[in-house]
């Protein structure tokens, strides 16, 4: 969850990039494949499927037509073929798949961005401006982040100064 707080009408982009090792085939049947969301990805990889234990990785001529099955698929995907199975235990040498966020706001203007972790399946976190900060509620329970000289959190009205 990532929320923009203290700032009206921000532009915001979200990219991607990626590289794959071109002497490496994939593990194609475990991958994200064109049009397939996360969650259907997921459940199709659900009940444990995951490579025998005598798996190892597949090099490969990249001007073999194997290899340029496998970009294609990384192509097709926008690189998504590159995001590690849900599950996966074994070493994953293929490539890198990366999203990035660009936040742009008038000049001058005072911006803070939270990036917040939260476990899946549950409902997000409340995240709101206060004055110098931001507050993050959740269950009942609530933090708030202040930023001046020092940073000061306070939880559930306990507060603690880094510095």
């Amino acid at each position: 969850l990532v929320v923009i707080a203290g700032v009206e009408n921000p532009e915001v982009e979200v990219g991607s990039w990626y590289y794959h090792d071109e002497w490496m085939t994939g593990p194609k049947e475990y991958i994200r494949r064109q049009g397939e969301d996360l969650q259907t990805w997921q459940k199709r990889l659900k009940g444990g499927k995951t490579p025998p234990k005598d798996w190892a990785p597949t090099w490969q001529d990249p001007k073999s037509d194997g290899a340029q099955d496998w970009f294609s698929s990384i192509r097709k995907t926008n690189g998504q073929a590159l995001i590690i199975p849900p599950g996966w235990q074994e070493s994953w040498m293929y490539g890198e798949y990366q999203k990035w966020l660009r936040i742009e706001a008038a000049a001058g203007s005072s911006l803070t961005w939270v990036l917040y972790p939260y476990p899946k399946n549950t409902v997000p976190p409340l995240v709101e401006a206060v004055e110098g900060g931001v507050k993050i509620s959740r269950e009942g329970e609530s933090d708030e982040v202040t930023f001046g000289d020092s940073i000061e959190i306070s939880r559930n009205g306990r507060k603690a100064e880094l510095k």
